[in-house]
């Protein structure tokens, strides 16, 4: 059984945060508008951990990709899920080429295992592309 593989380049942006910041997040509103419910991004760039909203109309998550490109990568605080908005591209961050810095067995942001068994990366198009962070140019 093959675990899934991503090739981000980006995943070196992402910051050194414990499972318990991810958590903490999961309470949260997005930090525009205020919203709640299961559109919530964190941004996981290096101290910075914005949450923004998707699919609301507002997609405050895509607008602070938009303010700061180096903000790409993004976790989904209802799935787990992360997402590279450069590469369009879900990430996964216990198997990427590169790998993620630091990266153990048991890093801190290793909170879910994958649920499908294909390998994928980002130049596979049959990637799955969650559709509240795809946005035209």
């Amino acid at each position: 059984m093959n675990a899934p593989k991503s090739k981000c380049i980006h995943i070196n942006t992402v910051g050194d945060y414990t499972k318990e910041d991810i958590i903490e997040k999961q309470d949260s509103t997005c930090d525009t508008c205020n919203r709640d419910g299961p559109y919530l991004w964190v941004c996981l760039h290096r101290d910075c951990l914005y949450v923004g909203c998707n699919e609301s109309g507002n997609n405050h998550c895509v607008k602070h990709f938009q303010k700061n490109n180096e903000h790409s990568i993004y976790l989904n605080l209802t799935s787990l899920r992360v997402y590279c908005l450069l590469c369009e591209c879900e990430v996964f961050l216990e198997n990427n080429d590169p790998p993620l810095p630091g990266m153990l067995p048991t890093h801190p942001l290793i909170l879910n295992k994958p649920e499908t068994e294909s390998e994928d990366d980002c130049e596979n198009e049959e990637n799955v592309k969650p559709r509240v962070l795809i946005f035209s140019g």
